[in-house]
């Protein structure tokens, strides 16, 4: 007995010593991990003030603003990669780090959500090229013959008597009125432009000027960058959701991500089906 406790006593004298006299790889280690923590959070900042914040205030009904949505997360979604790969790292240099854990794997969590936001922009793309096709918007620019309807309009509202309309419409290099528009009375001649503004307008909105070639090859490089990067983003984002721990695949995590996107239907289904065949299996002997 008396061996033993001194044996014991030597071991816990020499943890001790070890201890207090610290390993300076291990504590270069965990300097490193902080070091690439701290740099994490900063690359979480730059995505929010590069990615989230240009996005306010929201449109979704504005297909510019649903091409503007997905091109720049997808241009600023490597700052986020980039974040919860060094979250990782940082978690690996110094496990002792408990807030650090439970922050890597809060991160984890997320990042499956981020994987099925990716794999969402590319519906949300599809949809705001083809309005921005379909209605002959791309790139900010709007289609030219009704924001022109809309100046001249505010021009002629604008207006209170024939010399503020002429230069009014001088101003907008718009053709001059004709004398027998001048001849006119003031209020019947703003009638009779308003009505042929309207007409013009009504027109334009139903064939509006189609997109040039050029500004339609830049839209579809566009559309296929972001649904690439888009595909790309979410492979990465389902990946990092993996915990070392984990055993599962990337397929399975892929499909545990699907079933999270319809809502359990996948899942719903598959715990009928087994319930199903145990009810089968019982039944089964009983028949024999």
């Amino acid at each position: 007995m008396s061996a033993s406790t001194v044996s014991n006593s030597t071991v816990s004298k020499t943890r001790k010593s070890s201890g207090s006299t610290g390993d300076p790889q291990i504590s270069d280690r965990v300097r490193l991990g902080r070091m690439i923590n701290v740099g994490s959070l900063g690359l979480l900042l730059l995505f929010f003030c590069n990615g989230i914040l240009p996005l306010l205030p929201p449109r979704p009904l504005d297909p510019l603003w649903q091409l503007h949505f997905t091109d720049t997360l997808a241009s600023n979604a490597l700052f986020a990669l980039m974040a919860l790969v060094g979250l990782h790292m940082a978690a690996w240099f110094d496990p002792s780090d408990r807030p650090l854990q439970v922050r890597c794997r809060s991160f984890r969590g997320w990042a499956r959500y981020a994987a099925i936001g990716f794999l969402l922009l590319l519906p949300v793309q599809a949809y705001g090229a083809l309005s921005a096709y379909t209605t002959g918007t791309i790139q900010g620019q709007a289609a030219t013959p009704v924001d022109r309807i809309k100046e001249l309009r505010r021009a002629v509202d604008s207006s209170g008597s024939l010399d503020d309309l002429q230069a009014n419409l001088k101003a907008l290099k718009a053709p001059a009125l004709t004398e027998a528009a001048k001849s006119q009375p003031f209020a019947v001649l703003t009638l009779s432009l308003k009505d042929q503004l309207d007409q013009s307008e009504a027109l334009a909105q139903e064939h509006p000027m189609p997109i040039l070639r050029d500004q339609a090859w830049k839209l579809i490089q566009s559309t296929l960058r972001v649904c690439l990067l888009s595909v790309g983003f979410g492979t990465a984002f389902a990946a990092a959701s993996m915990g070392r721990s984990n055993r599962r695949s990337l397929r399975k995590n892929f499909r545990s991500i699907r079933d999270n996107m319809l809502g359990g239907l996948f899942k719903g289904q598959g715990n009928s089906t087994r319930r199903r065949i145990r009810i089968d299996s019982s039944r089964f002997p009983q028949e024999i």
